[in-house]
């Protein structure tokens, strides 16, 4: 955060944050390989709000 940052008065959670699927996977490998984790899209869960997921794992050890 720069130095001059201010936390917002009001919560914006009337904000909506809409990505499609290929995105959220593309970013969830990104992150994934930097961390040395592997990233799958599960997608809808149920979710009262339509929210849908992502998993991060620990590759499987190479024998």
């Amino acid at each position: 955060m720069p130095p001059d940052y201010e936390n917002p008065a009001k919560s914006a959670d009337d904000i909506t944050f809409k990505h499609d699927a290929e995105d959220i996977l593309k970013i969830g490998r990104e992150i994934g390989r930097e961390i040395g984790w592997q990233a799958r899209y599960i997608g809808d869960w149920g979710h009262p709000r339509g929210q849908e997921m992502l998993e991060f794992t620990l590759p499987e050890a190479e024998a």
